[in-house]
């Protein structure tokens, strides 16, 4: 089995620029670690963990600040051959929640762990190193709560008025994700998110639920899914894709099959998908010209990139 890995950055920002460019890094650094005989699990995590660092995506350090300007972030991992993942969700504070998700997956009897529970785990495993909150994100937060003030809609709890609220919540939504297949075959996907900005604290997205934004299974494919969260969660969209593959329909029809069926059906809805088959075929497709996505196998030199067809409505 050839060896490779596919990326996303996140849907809603530009194809160019920081983010491809932080993104090919990514990508190389999960690539290094199939080329010296790697895990697709290590492969996906070491990506995610330099995107999370980066502060350039919505994910880690770079993560939106929700209305209460604080950071909660959601991650997930999953390994194919036996189905196990780990995720947390409304995770505060720490650097790298994908690893805090990895541990969960392998440390714990648990699939999914939330908020200061999620915290505390990962500070009994020497994995709550913090992270500042990123000051272009504190800007944001500042600038939309004070046009939200001028609104005069905000309550006593300090929520707006939910119309008023989703003209706040159409920015950048750089989401980060991976998916590999090593040279035993075996099928690994990554992601991590801070969610929305300005969300509700507590708010859950589709990032840490099984099945809503990723899915790996060794015999089929796995695939990573960025865009309108609700609406993943809602459709199960990463399982209803390899789902088709199970069926025979290539991965690339595969996916663009569910971008094109969900733009019939939703108005409005963003959604961008990367995913591998278990041959390490690729499949990629968006509905909107953003979301910066990168493939390389092993015994390529340089990523591919700007590959996923536009399936507008």
């Amino acid at each position: 089995m050839k060896p490779v890995i596919i990326m996303h950055g996140g849907a809603r920002v530009p194809a160019s620029g920081s983010y491809q460019d932080t993104l090919k890094l990514c990508l190389k650094q999960g690539v290094e670690v199939l080329r010296r005989g790697g895990s697709s699990l290590d492969a996906v995590e070491a990506a995610i963990v330099m995107a999370e660092d980066s502060g350039v995506f919505n994910a880690g350090s770079g993560s939106h600040l929700n209305l209460a300007g604080q950071m909660e972030m959601d991650a997930a991992i999953m390994e194919g051959g036996n189905l196990h993942s780990g995720a947390v969700a409304a995770i505060p504070r720490v650097k790298n929640p994908i690893r805090v998700a990895r541990m969960v997956m392998e440390d714990t009897d648990h699939v999914l762990m939330a908020g200061e529970g999620a915290y505390r785990l990962a500070r009994a495993a020497g994995l709550d190193e913090e992270v500042d909150r990123n000051p272009k994100r504190v800007e944001e937060w500042d600038r939309l709560k004070q046009e939200l003030k001028k609104t005069g809609k905000l309550t006593g709890i300090n929520l707006p008025d939910p119309e008023k609220l989703k003209r706040w919540l159409i920015h950048e939504e750089s989401t980060v994700g991976a998916v590999a297949i090593d040279a035993k075959g075996k099928i690994a996907v990554a992601i991590s998110s801070g969610g929305t900005p300005m969300k509700l604290p507590g708010r859950v997205g589709d990032v840490p639920i099984l099945g809503a934004s990723f899915f790996a299974n060794d015999q089929i494919g796995g695939v990573s899914l960025t865009g309108t969260g609700n609406i993943m969660i809602k459709r199960a969209t990463a399982r209803w894709i390899v789902q088709l593959m199970a069926q025979g329909i290539s991965v690339q029809k595969a996916v663009e099959s569910v971008v094109d069926t969900l733009n019939r059906q939703y108005d409005p809805m963003v959604l961008g998908v990367v995913a591998l088959d278990s041959a390490g075929n690729l499949g990629a497709a968006r509905n909107l010209d953003g979301m910066p996505h990168c493939y390389q196998s092993t015994d390529m030199d340089e990523p591919l990139e700007g590959f996923a067809p536009i399936l507008k409505r």
